[in-house]
């Protein structure tokens, strides 16, 4: 992958699609919650930047950029996701269910944090990507300490978003349906940077971390 120059149909649809998005939310959650919904707001307006950079810079699925997708994956993680933020939003908006009360601002801002330290983590490691030759895979960046720093974001983004919504049995579907989700994604990945670089990655893999970065370790050379 390489930078290009600016697209500019896609800067301005993409601007005009964030924006609409921030609004949206916006009028939803005023109408909805009153005095509280800047909590909500600061979320999605968090969640429509991030996505809106990861739209235009076409953002692969996969965190290497190398590997092609099967859909299968991609569908039963977005299978997954949408239907969890919807129950956390609306849980803590209207239903109630499993709401763990009384922490209100102060894990809402924390898991605003923690969803902000993901975007953070899956943009930076998409620059990277970006700035590499393509048909290789990085080990560079973030790469230098884990092999897959995008999964690592999603993770931190999954884990973030009932603690947005102060919702216990979104933080368990997180748990128990999200992780084991992103650790199929690394295992068919991986199967394939493996049937493509053989030795290359395997060396790879047995100095660096997959999900967990290990600062401590030594970190392996990066792409010359």
């Amino acid at each position: 992958m390489t930078t290009k120059s600016i697209r500019w149909p896609r800067l301005i649809w993409t601007v005009l699609v964030t924006l609409y998005f921030i609004n949206f939310f916006k009028n939803l959650f005023h109408d909805a919650l009153d005095g509280q919904a800047w909590m909500p707001v600061l979320f999605f307006a968090s969640f429509t930047l991030w996505m809106a950079f990861e739209y235009y810079f076409r953002s692969p699925f996969f965190q290497s950029g190398v590997v092609e997708p099967p859909r299968l994956g991609k569908t039963l993680f977005a299978l997954f996701y949408y239907p969890f933020l919807g129950y956390c939003v609306g849980d803590n908006v209207w239903w109630h269910w499993t709401q763990f009360p009384g922490l209100y601002p102060l894990v809402n801002l924390l898991g605003v944090a923690l969803f902000l330290l993901g975007a953070w983590v899956r943009l930076t490691s998409l620059r990277t990507l970006l700035r590499s030759p393509s048909g290789r895979f990085v080990r560079s960046g973030l790469f230098r300490t884990v092999r897959h720093p995008r999964y690592l974001g999603t993770l931190l983004q999954l884990l973030a978003v009932p603690l947005v919504f102060t919702s216990w049995l979104g933080l368990l579907l997180a748990l128990v349906i999200g992780l084991p989700l992103i650790a199929l994604e690394i295992r068919t990945e991986e199967s394939g940077l493996e049937r493509s670089f053989r030795e290359e990655f395997n060396a790879y893999r047995q100095s660096v971390p997959a999900l967990i970065p290990r600062l401590s370790r030594k970190r392996p050379a990066v792409n010359g």
